[in-house]
């Protein structure tokens, strides 16, 4: 079986049984990315119940005849917020002979619901829903997986850390370091990169303006045809919007809907953006549902970015990016409070640089 050396997806949990919401409908997502055969996955869900109730989260390989089913543990719920991060060995998930990128469902189980019937909260899927819950249930009873259980934590007997692996910690982490290591990433990210945007993060969006600087880097060539090759591939996975009031000619927008795809681009492309897919980003995505991605060319100055827009809500919201950021309200130049609008961060495409906002 052929092995990828890097992999990187994201399951956008949705609900399916319902019964388990915390005033609003449980939303999450799950971001798995390998290299060199060492595997990290992240999960967040929001307003899942939790009274005296315990979540586990699966990832599985399903196909029309068979299931290869891993339990990665159990969730860490804090109030209406819940966490889990897992490292494994991404060439041998589970030790069960399977490379990471053939698994394609994730799905957030009720604890002990295997016994009588499958309950599950939410699930995600990689490329079409397929049916797995009988599959699992046979499974399940196959290994006699609810003996064990009640004895032991999963994680005891199924995430073991391979000792050739390099990494060293497998523990679940709070929402507050998962944002501290959003921070960390951000500022890492500002500090390699010196080059200038000039603007303020307050102006309105009709009023930005972009100066050529040394970030411009790369020969003409080789932009004109990057920025006509993303704009073609673009268009084929995405719908066209027309996010702001006061439209300008010098930008195309796109809405994303899955997150997953425009990483794909990007890697295509060789754009590399650490900080893209950070979990305040991620927690903006299945908050609003949604994210935008523009295409800048202002022909005069021979300047071409590629735009990322988050959703929030201005000071409500937290920026997804620090202040590498700019603020871009839907309607309206002047900044309010708990108006609607985007973070937006402008990629050098032949790059991968982010225009810093200093």
């Amino acid at each position: 079986m052929q092995m990828v050396k890097y992999y990187k997806t994201f399951f956008i949990l949705k609900e399916e049984d319902r019964g388990f919401k915390e005033d609003k409908n449980p939303s999450g997502y799950v971001k798995i990315e390998a290299r060199e055969g060492k595997g990290r996955l992240d999960c967040h869900v929001s307003n899942l119940k939790c009274q005296n109730l315990k979540y586990k989260l699966y990832i599985m390989k399903v196909d029309d005849k068979d299931i290869v089913p891993f339990c990665l543990g159990y969730i860490n719920l804090k109030g209406r917020e819940g966490e889990l991060q897992k490292y494994f060995d991404s060439f041998n998930v589970g030790g069960k002979g399977i490379p990471i990128e053939h698994f394609n469902v994730a799905a957030v189980l009720l604890d002990s619901s295997y016994e009588d019937d499958i309950i599950c909260p939410l699930a995600a899927y990689k490329d079409k829903k397929i049916e797995w819950r009988n599959k699992l249930k046979r499974s399940l009873h196959t290994q006699d997986f609810s003996k064990k259980e009640n004895s032991k934590n999963p994680t005891d007997n199924e995430i073991r850390e391979d000792k050739n692996c390099g990494i060293k910690d497998n523990k679940e982490i709070s929402i507050k370091e998962n944002k501290e290591m959003s921070k960390k990433a951000v500022k890492f990210e500002k500090e390699t990169n010196d080059m200038d945007i000039e603007v303020q993060n307050d102006k309105g969006f009709s009023d930005l303006k972009l100066k050529a600087t040394e970030f411009d880097i790369g020969t003409e060539d080789m932009r004109e045809e990057t920025f006509k090759k993303l704009m073609e591939d673009f268009d084929k996975l995405f719908k066209k919007v027309k996010p702001f009031r006061v439209e300008r000619k010098d930008y195309k927008w796109w809405q994303i809907l899955n997150p997953a795809e425009l990483n794909n681009i990007f890697y295509k492309f060789n754009i590399k953006v650490p900080i893209l897919f950070n979990p305040l980003v991620m927690m903006a995505h299945f908050k609003y549902r949604h994210m935008i991605v523009g295409l800048y060319e202002d022909q005069k100055k021979n300047l071409q970015y590629v735009v990322c827009g988050i959703p929030g809500l201005y000071w409500v919201d937290e920026k997804p990016f620090g202040e590498m950021c700019r603020w871009a309200q839907v309607e309206g130049d002047k900044p309010r409070y708990g108006a609607f609008g985007y973070w937006l961060i402008y990629i050098n495409p032949t790059t991968g640089r982010i225009l810093s906002n200093n």
